[in-house]
């Protein structure tokens, strides 16, 4: 008696694991995922923090900070993967 078994060899994908990007530009988040070969996923904004004298829509995305990406630091992620940010408003 025999068994014949087929076998799919897994996609062979460049994997990373995650940096931590908090704390970084918005700008320079986007670049470092795009330059790694991920994509940039969608981007949301937090409500700044309570009393900021500065009005947070006034300022450009270089100056908003990373702070949260999903796939977490640390994590592993696959090439050509999008990678979603939260920044400060």
């Amino acid at each position: 008696r025999s068994v014949s078994m087929l076998v799919a060899a897994a996609e062979d994908r460049k994997s990373y694991v995650m940096p931590d990007l908090r704390g970084r530009t918005e700008d320079e988040a986007v670049n470092a995922i795009v330059g790694a070969g991920l994509k940039a996923g969608s981007i949301t904004s937090q409500p700044s923090a309570e009393g900021d004298a500065i009005s947070p829509e006034t300022l450009p995305a270089s100056t908003r900070m990373v702070v949260k990406t999903v796939p977490g630091a640390g994590q592993r992620v696959y090439e050509g993967q999008a990678v979603n940010l939260e920044v400060t408003r």
